[in-house]
């Protein structure tokens, strides 16, 4: 559930500096990347920060399960098929651990670097809200997702913000 890790954040966030989030603003984004032979460095969406204080994202994607159940559903409605959506033999998902990489990269040390998906696992991302509250301690990430993947892809987005009578001093 999503409150559970949002309270989690919440707390951890508390612990140096208090926000209150009894009516924090959130916004869900679900993003489609289809698939795409676009360059090698083309940008599905290009680098930036984000300005709330946490981002929350679970990028993967289909399954068989999740085609399997779709199928079903639609093939006894229009006779249709998953349209080309199986992942098999999908280069970015390592078969053994189902760690995937989904086109999300962050600029670190002066460079881009892949940022792995472990399955199961909500990436947990500091916005400008947070760096702006510590002072600039904390830093809000540069991040970008490249748009060039022959699979088509999947993100859940969660954009977290205190209640909106907070404000953003900065610590001294």
């Amino acid at each position: 559930h999503s409150s559970v890790v949002t309270e989690t954040v919440f707390r951890s966030i508390n612990s140096s500096t208090s926000l209150p989030h009894d009516k924090a603003m959130v916004t869900y984004n679900m993003v489609r990347y289809p698939p795409s032979s676009a360059r090698d460095d083309a940008f599905g969406i290009a680098d930036h920060t984000d300005w709330e204080a946490f981002t929350l994202l679970y990028p993967t994607y289909l399954h068989d399960k999740h085609l399997d159940w779709f199928e079903t559903q639609h093939s006894m409605v229009n006779g249709t098929s998953d349209g080309g959506l199986r992942q098999e033999g999908n280069p970015n998902i390592d078969p053994a651990s189902g760690i995937a990489f989904t086109g999300l990269e962050v600029w670190f040390r002066d460079r881009w670097v892949a940022v792995p998906h472990v399955p199961g696992a909500i990436i947990v991302n500091q916005g400008e809200m947070l760096s702006r509250l510590s002072g600039g301690m904390l830093k809000a990430p540069v991040h970008r997702v490249l748009a060039h993947n022959d699979f088509e892809r999947y993100s859940l987005v969660s954009f977290w913000a205190p209640n909106y009578d907070v404000v953003l001093d900065r610590k001294s």
